[in-house]
């Protein structure tokens, strides 16, 4: 199994995302680690990794940047991955 995690900013974030990457990989799940996209190129960046065989995508707090999350249902049907969204 292949995830795509997005990694937000802030203060708490960060160390929380890093412990559950570990958790996961644990597990022997492969996590491709990535910053949340706030720009044209991040954003690119994971259309194609989440392309590349990943079958879910995880994010903590949907993320840092409210634009993408605000997105987040038209890119849904396009990726057509399921998404692990974790509120702390």
């Amino acid at each position: 199994m292949r995830i795509l995690a997005l990694r937000a900013d802030g203060l708490v974030l960060p160390s929380i995302h890093a412990s559950l990457v570990k958790a996961f990989e644990s597990l022997k799940v492969e996590v491709v680690d990535l910053p949340v996209p706030n720009s044209s190129d991040r954003f690119c960046s994971f259309l194609e990794s989440a392309e590349r065989g990943c079958q879910a995508i995880f994010t903590l707090d949907p993320g840092a940047d409210h634009k993408f999350m605000l997105n987040i249902r038209d890119i849904q049907p396009i990726l057509r991955i399921h998404w692990i969204i974790w509120f702390t």
